[in-house]
């Protein structure tokens, strides 16, 4: 009768057991996925924050030549 008992104590705790370990596999994988995700995100907003001021140097780099030229027209 010990036997029986052993046997199916073994599978009640694998049922409990086994959906943890699961669920906190697959919560840390989707955690580590989330992360590297707005890590990326991050990535692209700093790369087009750059982009930006570049071409807002260039924008006013256009006004002074546009402003030379209608100097230059003028006199």
């Amino acid at each position: 009768m010990t036997r029986k008992r052993i046997k199916g104590s073994y599978t009640i705790e694998a049922a409990i057991y086994i959906p943890m370990v699961l669920f906190i596999l697959f919560h840390s994988l989707r955690m580590g996925i989330d992360y590297w995700q707005r890590s990326k995100e991050r990535e692209v907003s700093q790369v087009l924050q750059k982009l930006d001021i570049v071409q807002e140097f260039y924008g006013y780099q256009i006004l002074e030549e546009v402003g030379k030229e209608l100097e230059d027209d003028e006199s």
